[in-house]
This record gives structure tokens, sequence and C-alpha cells, in this order.
């Protein structure tokens, strides 16, 4: 206010007719501790003698908001990065709300089911604000994170190329808690990780896929290619005699072999059988192993548990015979054993 001429000792600040302030400076601050509109007037004291100015009507406004609420984050898709959907309750006399990430402003004008996009897959801290003017209240925070629990496809292969009459081995790499899918043609279709196919045709060429799901989520599918080759099956062939032809080496009391395939122009095997006998009584082999799943590795567990002296024989197979035992020390063929994987095919191969 303005003083009055002349101006007064002091001054009082009266509202809808009352002194509410004795005393009262101009510019002072005075709280109605309401709302609503009052008529204000300054009197002027000097000795005994009062002037009021006249009656200005004022009031105490309050727009901020009340605080909104969040109400639930939720992931859209655990199986995708495609973010979370915000609900909240409106901060009342709000006339907009914006949405905040680890203190940041994400989203003005955020609506309430809205999805926000984080682009990780990492957790973060939400608020949201309600926004009247310019006073604002914040929601209390709460945390959310985008799931993406798909798994990368994994990698298929199978042990082809085959002919008809064989045994199809496919192969899909190790996905840690994942199930199964595979496809194929000719119908094919299993649940298994590496699943095969007994007595194939030439319908059994093609590509197959198989998919991996975890939690729900399944991942793109990995491929591979099978090729089989009509009319009969080539004879398994021998697998290379001499230190060339593999290997043994042992860790603990494991028995790691490796050797080379027996794959010629003419001879084709598609797995190995592994025998073992007593040195000392040879011929006296008899079966470790029918099938290393067409690998040319394998490991016998525990197999140095005794201490008795051994001599093994890798013996190239196919889906129904299996082949040369190899030659003993005067080029005699080593005798099949006593109790054979399957019957023997002696068929000479070229090389």
């Amino acid at each position: 206010f303005t003083a009055g001429s002349p101006a007064g000792s002091s001054y009082n600040l009266l509202r809808n007719g009352t002194s509410v302030v004795t005393g009262y400076t101009s510019g002072a601050i005075y709280n109605p501790s309401a709302t609503t509109s009052f008529t204000y007037t300054v009197q002027a004291v000097l000795g005994a003698c009062t002037s009021t100015s006249s009656g200005s009507v004022f009031a105490d406004a309050n727009n901020t908001p009340g605080a909104p609420v969040i109400t639930s984050i939720t992931d859209v898709s655990a199986c995708a990065a495609s973010g979370v959907a915000i609900s909240y309750t409106a901060g009342s006399k709000a006339t907009s709300h914006d949405l905040y990430k680890d203190g940041a402003p994400a989203v003005t004008g955020f609506v309430s089911g809205s999805t926000y996009v984080p682009g990780d897959t990492t957790t973060h801290t939400y608020r949201v604000r309600a926004i009247n003017g310019t006073c604002f209240t914040n929601s209390v925070t709460q945390t959310g994170i985008d799931h993406n629990n798909t798994p990368g496809a994994p990698t298929a292969t199978n042990d082809g190329p085959l002919y008809e009459g064989s045994t199809l081995h496919l192969y899909a790499t190790t996905v840690s808690g994942a199930t199964y899918a595979w496809t194929g043609p000719n119908g094919f279709t299993s649940a298994l990780q590496n699943p095969s196919i007994s007595n194939v045709t030439s319908a059994a060429s093609g590509t197959y896929y198989v998919t991996a799901t975890v939690s729900g989520c399944a991942s793109s599918p990995g491929t591979t290619l099978v090729s089989i080759t009509g009319g009969p099956t080539p004879p398994p062939g021998q697998v290379p005699p001499g230190s060339g032809g593999g290997s043994l080496s042992k860790s603990g009391s494991d028995i790691y072999f490796n050797w080379t395939a027996a794959k010629t122009t003419t001879c084709v095997p598609t797995t190995y059988e592994i025998y073992r006998g007593a040195i000392g009584v040879y011929y006296s082999h008899s079966i470790l192993t029918c099938n290393t799943s067409g690998l040319t590795h394998w490991t016998n567990i525990s197999g140095l548990s005794d201490s008795n002296s051994y001599y093994y024989l890798i013996v190239a197979a196919n889906a129904t015979k299996e082949g040369s035992y190899g030659m003993n020390s005067h080029n005699v063929e080593i005798p099949q054993a006593a109790t054979a994987c399957l019957p023997q095919d002696l068929t000479a191969c070229t090389p």
C-alpha cells in the first residue's frame, strides 16, 4: 500500500472489517489460512485519529495438485523388449501428468495405461508428476523392468549326407532350461533336443527347423539341410589303422578316444563302435559302445577305474552293418566279436 498524507505513525490490516494485523508493513505476507475471498483494507493510525483505505477483494489460491498414485507397472511381453505399461490414479486438480524415469523427464503429457519403452532390460525407477500451471506434486516411485526372455536360436546340424536305409541324427546346441521343437520334411516333428530318424528315404531330404523355448518364449529357428542319396547303403569300411587312425588320452579315471573318419569314395560309415579286450587274451574283445552318434570321438567314463590292461578296436558302422575290425600283425583280418553290435560287411573300399 502507499501511505496517506499526512502519513500514519502505524498501520493495521483489516480483513472483512476486523483487524488481523497490528503494525502492518507494506509488502508483508499475511496468511489467511483459507482459500476463500476476503475484503482487505489498510488503516492508518496517527495519534487518536485513523483513516481507512477502500477495500480490495483477494483470495489466497492453492493450485498445487494432489499426489498421483502409480497403481501398476506391467511388462507388456516377457518375450520381447516391447515396453512397460504404467497405470496411475490422477492427482486432484491436475491438468496433465508427466512420466519420469530414474529422476529424469521421460514423457510429457503421459496418459495412464500407456506403454513406455525404456530401450533396455534393466530395472528402472518411475514416478508420475501431477501438474497444474506452475504447481506440481510427485507420486511415490516404483520400479519396473522390460524383460526379454526369448533365447537365441539353437544351432542345428546333422550327420549327413546319408544313403537311404541309414539312420539320420539331428543335433541342436544346448540352451539352458529350454524345451525343443523340430519340424522338417515328410511331416517330421520331434520334441527331443537330438532326435533321429531310422531307415530314411530320399523323402527325408530337405531343411529341418528347431526352436528352443524358455519360460514360454520361443526362439527363432535354427536350420540344417539334410541330403539323402538313393540306392543301396555303401559298406561302412574301416578306420585307418595304426597311430595315424586314432589316439587315446586320459583325464582322471576317464579315457578319451579320437580317431580319423573311415569315409572313402565307396565306403560311408554313419557311426562307430568301440570294442575292448584284455591284453594277453587276444580276440577277447567285447562291446563298449555300439554307437558314437556319428562322432569321431568318445569318452569312456571311469575307464581307468580298474588296474587291468586292455586293447581297443574302433569299428566303422552304418545302420545295418559293421565294418572291419582291422588287420593283425600277420595281415589277417581280426575276427568279429563273439557278441557283435551288427552283422559284418567286409566289402573292400575304393580310396
